[in-house]
Formats: C-alpha cells, sequence, structure tokens
C-alpha cells in the first residue's frame, strides 16, 4: 500500500523465476508468469489461479475489461479467458517482450519494439464466437 508503505502480498514462484508481470487495468488483478505457467492473483480477495501452459511467457497483457489476458514469447503468443480459466487460441508469432490489447479491446499484433499492428480476428477479442464472460474476481 503506497500510503501505509505496508506490503499487501508477496508471491514465491515454485520454479524459476518471474519472466512477465501485468496489472489489469481497474488495478484489482495481477498476472505473473512463472516457469510453465500464468499464475492470477485476485489482489482484492487475495484468490489465485494457475493457467497452466508449455511455454515460458515473456510478455503479458490485460485486455480492457480485464477478461482476457495475451501472453507472448519468442516462438508463439497465445489469448486466455480468465472467467473461463483457459486458452483461446496460440498462434506463431514472436511477441519478445512486448505485447498491447488495442484500445478497441482487439488483441493487437505482439511485436519486440511495444508497438501494436493489425488486429486479430474477432474471436480471439472476446467478441466472436469465444465469450470471456465477467472478470476475475466479479462473481
Amino acid at each position: 500500500d503506497i500510503e501505509s508503505g505496508r506490503r499487501l502480498w508477496h508471491y514465491e514462484p515454485p520454479v524459476g523465476k518471474l519472466s512477465a508481470a501485468a496489472l489489469s487495468p481497474n488495478g484489482r488483478t495481477l498476472a505473473l508468469s512463472a516457469g510453465n505457467e500464468i499464475v492470477v492473483v485476485d489482489l482484492k480477495g487475495q484468490k489465485m489461479i494457475g493457467l497452466p501452459s508449455e511455454s515460458v511467457w515473456t510478455a503479458l497483457a490485460f485486455s480492457r475489461d480485464g477478461r482476457l489476458i495475451g501472453s507472448g514469447s519468442a516462438e508463439s503468443a497465445a489469448i486466455w479467458s480468465l472467467p473461463a480459466r483457459k486458452k483461446l487460441h496460440e498462434f506463431k508469432a514472436a511477441a519478445g517482450r512486448a505485447l498491447a490489447f488495442m484500445p478497441g479491446g482487439r488483441a493487437g499484433r505482439p511485436g519486440t519494439s511495444g508497438h501494436t499492428g493489425a488486429s486479430a480476428p474477432s474471436h480471439l477479442s472476446g467478441q466472436g464466437r469465444h465469450r470471456a464472460g465477467p472478470p476475475l474476481g466479479s462473481e
């Protein structure tokens, strides 16, 4: 807590080290990449969920509504639904350490310089056949 200087939460990754972190736009959810898992923490209730993966992610980003997480590595990028707690799609694209969602909420093309390009198909953005549901911690 900035006002009190008190640490609100601490995380020790079970394997390896943290390779990426992202805070949701509303500041209530934290995503961490540790080993081959994305750990998502509801900071208000301090609930944690794990999203197991075969990849070690070096970039994470939340969608504007906090319902989707984008993850990127040197070999691929993926879109995850937090409410469904699953990967919606993974595609070959080197994201390196930079990944972002476009302002309209659609997934942007990953890039190593931090710039986003063309938007992904609507089924990756939660606007098509994959609905994301309510944000984590809103239940």
